[in-house]
């Protein structure tokens, strides 16, 4: 071969190389971006998450609901609320908010901080929540109405949609589990309503040594109920037994814990002190 024809051939794999070398610089530096961006862990962002195990407290004065971040020690959001009467409830982001004053119940959109859709009740209903689950007392006509914490709007609150009656002059709470326990002094009667697949299953018993009239409250402890009876100063424990609190050396006007885990005690708080009473025979600590 020539010098004149290998020089030829010098030149053609120049051009060729030239008119390539875009391509191949692109195909280069892809490589070294996907590269780095997968080394790099970026730009880290803090964002707002209110299921953080923080917890919502209502601010009666503010007339707004404040989710607490323990963590930080400060407010992240604020929900205004209709009045400063306000009964709240909370499982995770589950929140609802029974107003007295407007006689209404509703649930807390977290992610947008505002309230859902609010539902009227009858006047002087009671609103307790207990994980996912919501009762509304009427104590007044007696009626109990159940359902889904995070739809209260989705119940009708009307006698004929109650799930119990005869509960005149009640008390109510719900469990941490979501059991709802209704006591009606008038007939001595528990009425307990538990989750039945996508419906609700009620029994009732009788519990007497109450009288109408007696300051009473009820609670939950694992998904027993007690009451604790201010008037005669005494505990009706699960089963029915009672504990006479005087004999204990516990002043009356004590009280009774919100509900919490099973435990073999109940806790009453005092003036100056907070007492686990056991509900077996040992004298309360």
């Amino acid at each position: 071969m020539s010098v004149v024809a290998k020089s030829d051939r010098m030149m053609h794999l120049l051009r060729r190389a030239t008119r390539r070398f875009p391509a191949i610089t692109v195909v280069l530096l892809t490589a070294v971006l996907v590269l780095v961006a997968f080394l790099h862990r970026g730009i880290e962002v803090t964002e707002l998450d209110v299921d953080d195990g923080g917890i919502w407290v209502a601010k009666g004065a503010d007339l707004s609901l404040g989710h607490l971040n323990y963590d930080a020690l400060t407010f992240d959001g604020f929900v205004s609320t209709p009045s400063a009467q306000v009964a709240l409830g909370q499982d995770g982001r589950t929140v609802t908010i029974g107003d007295e004053t407007t006689h209404s119940v509703a649930s807390v959109d977290v992610a947008a901080m505002k309230l859902g859709g609010a539902s009227t009740v009858p006047e002087g209903s009671r609103v307790v929540q207990g994980a996912s689950t919501i009762a509304v007392l009427d104590s007044l006509a007696g009626y109990l109405w159940v359902g889904e914490a995070n739809r209260p709007d989705a119940i009708k609150y009307e006698d004929t949609s109650a799930i119990a009656d005869g509960l005149a002059g009640g008390i109510v709470t719900v469990s941490t589990g979501g059991t709802v326990f209704a006591y009606a002094p008038q007939y001595a009667t528990l009425t307990t309503v538990t989750r039945a697949g996508s419906t609700w299953s009620t029994t009732k018993a009788t519990l007497s040594g109450m009288s109408v009239g007696d300051d009473l409250s009820i609670t939950a402890v694992g998904d027993k109920p007690v009451i604790y009876d201010a008037t005669t100063n005494t505990l009706v424990l699960p089963g029915g037994r009672t504990r006479a609190l005087d004999a204990d050396g516990l002043a009356p006007g004590a009280v009774l814990q919100m509900p919490g885990p099973a435990s073999s005690s109940v806790l009453l708080a005092t003036p100056d002190s907070l007492v686990s009473v056991p509900s077996t025979a040992p004298p309360p600590r």
